[in-house]
């Protein structure tokens, strides 16, 4: 018998019909997603061929972003299948880190390799959902493309124009941040997984043969090893708290996409909004208490010698130049948040509090956190323009009015803010 429900109004329908119905829109929204992905994949990448250079467009890549961060909502749902399978987040990932997506040095280069790489930081992301290893020349592969979009960077950042300085410390951080997460995916050719095999290869007797690839791995987790970075202690916290973040923008989309939405719910979502703001101002104040003060240049410059010799010596790729890289974090996720909250009152008023503390607890010569922290604040005053309100206290505000005032050469202007929005 028909599992039989009744609408409100008295239609009645059944329940199994519905439940399939809902199953085919699922499939073929999964078909849809993976055909638009590979179709601006292919149109990003039309040649094939280890030298291939991209067909650069600003939009394909937007949409590829859109995609993928619509796919990792489901992840954080918990969904029963991906919205894009796994060979299809593989084939993206092999796409950006390994093509020759820029050759040329031009005006717009931190711009487009900053898009590039926020891509490529998600597709990673996504991937470390799947749990599963990478192959070890794949993850190879990949992590040399990065280290060669870390060369191309370095060409750009000799010749980046005044008004580009915080794209091109954005694009510093997210190389370094893609790295990491890469570094982060466990490699098929781990040496614990090896010596497993090992020990389940001689309780059925079958180790004649295996001496060869045993060594064979030793050398390959060498080399690897010769290569590839540590990761940094602070990536752990900062990936915490990116998680945070994108949990408010899944919860958003959520929210959109319900017919009806209850009172209770926007208050719940408006709660988490605020409750991650002090998340992350507790973390940036964490951090500004363990300036290193007077030895902050020793610091940067130990950290900058380091990573240049093992750079060279070892071609393990881009490397931290300075004690900053967390903070910068986390004022990229506070910029990312102001574009996705809508409890906008309470959560700028936390981020000007401690922008306005960023500025006298941190170094006079940090000059990127000084750039990052106007930049927030000049997106802040803009939003206070567009809504009709203020944001933030007053004594906050004046702090740092205070601060741009005595400061006027080592902040980029307000218009230079408008210019370059997240995207």
């Amino acid at each position: 018998m028909p599992n039989m429900s009744v609408r409100p109004g008295g239609i009645s329908y059944d329940q199994n019909q519905a439940t399939t119905s809902t199953s085919t829109e699922s499939e073929l929204l999964r078909s849809h997603l993976r055909e638009k992905c590979n179709e601006a994949l292919n149109r990003l990448f039309p040649d094939a061929g280890i030298n291939e250079v991209s067909d650069w467009n600003s939009d394909d890549v937007m949409l590829l972003h859109a995609i993928f961060e619509l796919a990792r909502v489901a992840r954080h749902a918990e969904t029963t299948n991906p919205l894009l399978p796994r060979h299809t987040i593989l084939r993206v990932l092999n796409k950006l880190a390994t093509a020759t997506p820029f050759q040329d040095i031009s005006s717009d280069s931190l711009i487009e390799l900053e898009q590039h790489l926020r891509l490529l930081a998600v597709a990673l992301r996504l991937y470390k959902y799947e749990g599963t290893s990478l192959g070890h020349k794949l993850r190879d592969d990949l992590y040399q493309g990065i280290t060669r979009l870390s060369d191309k960077f370095s060409d750009d950042r000799r010749n980046c124009p005044p008004n580009l300085r915080i794209e091109r410390w954005n694009v510093a951080f997210l190389l370094q941040h893609c790295q990491y997460i890469l570094t982060s995916i466990e490699d098929s050719y781990s040496l614990a997984k090896t010596a497993a095999s090992k020990v389940f290869m001689l309780m059925d007797g079958t180790l004649n043969g295996y001496g060869g690839q045993y060594t064979e791995a030793r050398r390959l987790g060498r080399e690897a090893a010769r290569r590839h970075r540590t990761r940094s202690k602070w990536h752990d916290a900062y990936m915490r708290l990116e998680d945070l973040c994108f949990a408010i923008y899944a919860r958003g989309v959520g929210i959109e996409s319900e017919p009806a939405v209850t009172r209770d719910e926007l208050a719940d979502l408006e709660s988490e909004e605020k409750e991650t703001s002090l998340y992350l101002r507790d973390a940036l104040e964490d951090e500004l208490i363990n300036e290193p003060g007077s030895h902050y240049k020793l610091v940067k410059g130990m950290k900058r010698l380091i990573g240049e010799t093992t750079q060279i010596a070892m071609e393990s790729g881009p490397y931290e130049e300075n004690a900053e890289y967390f903070k910068y974090g986390i004022l990229d996720l506070m910029s990312e948040l102001c574009y996705r909250i809508r409890n906008r009152s309470p959560c700028f008023e936390e981020f000007v509090g401690i922008l306005g503390l960023a500025l006298q607890n941190s170094h006079k010569s940090a000059n990127l956190i000084h750039r990052k922290v106007i930049d927030i604040y000049q997106k802040i005053l803009e939003f206070a323009e567009n809504d009709g309100v203020i944001y933030g206290k007053l004594e906050d505000r004046s702090a740092i009015d205070e601060w741009m005032g005595r400061h006027a050469n080592e902040f980029e202007v307000s218009e230079t803010s408008k210019m370059y929005p997240y995207f």
